[in-house]
């Protein structure tokens, strides 16, 4: 029982999957169909995070904290996009770099320990992701994810669980 801290700084490097640069695929049912590039360059990037926790008996508090400056992040965009029927719509996605991105944000969790049996866990993130050259939103991405969290050991060898998630503030673009 008690705090904990951590602190923690990365250097990373992340090159482009082949699917990135060379797969063409849908998702959806269709809805969205997304394009490889192959002049993508790989990704570097700088990290930080900082971390605060607290158990109180059978509850456990998280706090993090987090930081990343990314050279050439790989990211999805919205090039076009075309009436399919009934008020929807097909997407045509490309992958292509972002000269330089931000992306920081908190997390909080909770776990319950409320019997032998049953853990309950919720959470709420926070995340702000910009083109640091133009301070716009990167695209794909939801401000704001909630979770919830139910596992009941019905045996040894047997848990039930039951998960919700909901995301709040996606941001999706239409095309240039």
């Amino acid at each position: 029982e008690g705090w904990r801290a951590r602190l923690g700084y990365g250097e990373g490097f992340r090159a482009p999957s082949l699917l990135e640069q060379y797969a063409s695929f849908s998702r959806g049912g269709g809805s969205s169909v997304i394009t490889g590039n192959p002049e993508l360059q790989p990704e570097q990037s700088k990290s930080w995070e900082l971390a605060f926790g607290r158990t109180l008996g059978n509850l456990d508090l998280d706090a993090v904290l987090h930081h990343s400056d990314v050279d050439d992040l790989i990211n999805s965009r919205l090039v076009r996009s075309v009436p399919i029927g009934g008020g929807r719509f097909r997407g045509f996605y490309e992958y292509e770099n972002v000269d330089k991105a931000r992306i920081r944000g908190l997390e909080l969790n909770a776990k319950w320990q409320a019997s032998d049996a049953l853990t309950m866990q919720a959470g709420y993130d926070w995340l702000d992701a910009i083109d640091a050259n133009t301070d716009q939103r990167l695209e794909g991405r939801a401000r704001r994810t909630y979770r919830l969290e139910s596992s009941y050991a019905l045996a040894d060898d047997w848990r039930f669980t039951a998960r919700a998630r909901h995301t709040g503030d996606y941001l999706s673009r239409k095309p240039d």
